[in-house]
């Protein structure tokens, strides 16, 4: 027979080792019977750094690693499994392996464990083709194949890559966020959703060689993170930490061919309940060193009040200028000074801006901060990045979201946007010139990938007649032509976006959340008015339930693109009516009273009917929903407006008095989760939105 090796390494449990050096071994062997373990402990099988253990109900030190000698098969007797099937196909079918059950199809064993799944699933014996093999110790969903043309079908899709696969797998604690492992199976990009001591979650997105077998893909997987330095918790081949519950492997998504958009979260039971590892050492670097990568820290002189306003760690972000602030020209824009009032120097550090009144903006008040600011930058980058794992993790299904809201997340003066394959940086403010070329370096380390793109957005701009341009900072494997514009998803639904041109891409990402209330309101059947439609995302995701609705905007080029939207979702035209016009004569014109009209104006605007802004024309505009609106009907109200002198609540209750409506309820109808905001920083909050319920 021949020998086969096993090494893992034994993971720290708190802070008194407890468990037996058998039940490892057991871990590691799931095969092996209870006889077999003990058998080799008497035969000096079993050695922990290099010295044999003799006693199996020994504990075992923390970090030691273990080396087991197997020379026999296992005679463990697996009984019925308890199998879940997760998605049924008349192809394939996707099941969730337990942790235990071999997960190998042997063609010659009848009472072989895969086929005892078949027909606890109900399904043909002679029909069950696993697409890649697991690991006894792997457990998750497992894509089978209702027969062999089937599974060479399937397994050609993953290995040209028209089937895509993202998995999340639980190792040691990568040096990097994000990056990437090449080996000769193929590449794989990975990224950390979840840090906790020396661990790490990673999401793991493979592109394998087209070539060789389906079977093997896991194990190259495996194989590949092992390789890397980052075996997989539970992978006692390859000398990952021996932790209970199995290797820390598992299918998330499965996407990219018609039939397949599915994902699934992980059990609760995921994350070890145990520390595993201790936390990563961060050793100071030499002083040498720190000298070299310090940026040169400057004065800036303020005002006393000036202080008090910037103030804790929770005051106003922004360094507005006054007769008491000293000069900003003898510094570049982005170069950190120390705020220095009346009494002297202040603790507090910022970044030179000078985009309007705003001369600087808030950055730290850890002096180490604003002097080795690449290294802060990447800390407050990836603390940005693990904010949005849900939505990394969630990108088979949504792929536009925000990932870097300026003051929000740390980073003044700079967003980052995720577009399908595209990472897009905006600057809003001077300041992030001095560290968004360290932004693109750590974008592209951690999705090598990834095309970059950088829009200019300064206020000096704005009052240009073009709109600022995208530039090409790295085309990535996913280039896109200039001016050609990109199709995005949203809850599976599909949605083109040019990225070339200003801030608007021709989609709001910040309205998700809104979008899925809409669609929860709604029932099919219904007629709503989309006001100020835009380019029809609402719309879309009502027509998707059968609701049909009236659209008005300006613009003949958006009520085109919305067109255009409906048709990429393959939606009939027939659930839609645009009218392209004024707003405010639609609703004077109009008899009909809707069950539910989003009210999502510009700012400000101009037409035949005059010039209208938000601040002064929008009660008058509310009152005419109102008057349009059925009984009982829903209505999403929102503004943008930084300087607002009334409450929303107030102007949607002065509108619906002088419509002589009640209001049945107002609720908070906030941006998605990736748009946060800063406690005190009004300046900041680009949107606000309400849902309000008419009696």
């Amino acid at each position: 027979m021949t020998q086969r090796q096993l090494k893992f390494k034994i993971p720290r449990e708190s802070e008194r080792q407890k468990t037996a050096a058998q039940h490892f071994v057991a871990r590691a062997w799931p095969e092996g019977s209870f006889e077999q373990i003990k058998a080799l402990f008497s035969a000096g099988k079993v050695r922990a750094d290099e010295i044999i253990v003799t006693r199996p109900e020994a504990p075992l030190a923390a970090e030691a690693e273990v080396t087991v000698e197997i020379g026999e098969e296992g005679q463990e007797t697996f009984g019925l499994p308890e199998v879940e099937a997760l998605l049924w196909d008349d192809r394939w079918l996707v099941v969730e392996k337990p942790v235990g059950i071999p997960g190998r199809l042997t063609d010659d064993d009848p009472m072989d464990p895969v086929r005892f799944m078949a027909d606890m699933l109900g399904v043909d014996r002679e029909f069950f083709f696993p697409v890649w093999d697991f690991p006894a110790a792997a457990g998750g969903p497992w894509l089978v194949a209702r027969g062999e043309e089937h599974r060479r079908d399937l397994n050609e899709k993953l290995r040209r890559g028209s089937l895509q696969t993202t998995w999340y797998a639980i190792t040691e604690r990568p040096d990097k966020g994000q990056g990437r492992w090449q080996s000769d199976s193929g590449i794989v990009d990975y990224a950390t959703t979840r840090a906790q001591g020396g661990l790490a979650e990673l999401q793991l997105m493979p592109r394998w060689k087209d070539e060789g077998e389906g079977a093997t893909l896991v194990e190259e997987l495996l194989e590949s993170c092992a390789a890397a330095g980052f075996a997989v918790l539970g992978d006692a081949r390859r000398g990952g930490y021996l932790v209970d519950g199995g290797i820390r492997l598992r299918l998330g998504a499965i996407y990219g061919d018609d039939d397949f958009a599915h994902s699934w979260p992980a059990p609760r039971d995921w994350w070890p309940d145990e520390p595993v590892t201790p936390p990563p050492v961060v050793e100071e670097p030499a002083a040498e060193e720190k000298t070299t990568k310090e940026r040169a820290l400057g004065r800036l002189e303020v005002s006393k009040k000036t202080l008090e306003i910037v103030g804790d760690r929770g005051g106003h972000p922004w360094v507005l200028g006054d007769r008491h602030t000293g000069s900003i020209e003898e510094f570049e824009a982005g170069q950190p000074v120390q705020l220095e009032g009346p009494d002297g120097p202040a603790s507090i550090y910022a970044l030179v801006d000078g985009t309007g009144p705003v001369v600087a903006r808030y950055w730290s008040h850890n002096r180490g901060q604003a002097t080795a600011m690449d290294d802060e930058v990447e800390i407050r980058l990836d603390e940005a990045i693990g904010r949005r794992r849900i939505h990394f993790r969630n990108m088979a299904h949504t792929d536009a979201f925000r990932v870097v809201y300026g003051e929000a997340d740390g980073l003044p003066g700079l967003w980052v946007d995720r577009l399908g394959p595209i990472w897009r940086v905006v600057t809003v403010a001077h300041c992030a010139k001095g560290f968004r070329k360290k932004i693109y370096e750590l974008l592209r380390d951690r999705d090598p990938s990834a095309m970059i793109l950088e829009v200019e957005h300064l206020r000096d701009l704005r009052q240009r007649d073009e709109l600022p341009g995208a530039r090409i900072i790295d085309k990535g494997e996913s280039y896109l032509e200039p001016g050609q514009s990109l199709t995005v998803r949203e809850q599976d639904l599909r949605f083109r976006v040019e990225p070339w041109e200003g801030v608007d891409v021709g989609f709001f990402a910040d309205q998700r959340d809104n979008r899925r209330q809409a669609v929860e309101r709604a029932e099919k059947g219904q007629r709503w008015l989309n006001l100020f439609c835009h380019t029809g995302a609402f719309s879309v995701a009502l027509a998707e339930k059968g609701v049909h609705t009236t659209n008005v905007d300006l613009s003949k080029r958006y009520l085109t693109w919305l067109d255009e939207n409906f048709e990429l979702n393959g939606l009939s035209l027939d659930l839609r009516e645009n009218f392209a016009g004024d707003a405010r004569l639609f609703l004077d014109t109009n008899r009909e009273r809707f069950d539910g009209i989003i009210v999502d104006p510009p700012t400000a605007a101009s037409s035949d009917q005059g010039f209208w802004s938000v601040r002064d024309d929008y009660v008058a505009l509310l009152v005419q929903c109102f008057e349009s609106l059925a009984d009982g009907g829903s209505m999403l109200v929102c503004r943008n407006d930084k300087k607002a002198r009334t409450s929303l609540e107030k102007l949607v209750k002065k509108a619906a008095s002088r419509a002589g409506r009640k209001v049945g309820s107002i609720e908070d109808a906030p941006p998605a989760d990736d748009f946060p905001s800063v406690e005190g920083f009004p300046e900041g909050v680009k949107f606000e939105g309400l849902w309000v319920v008419g009696d």
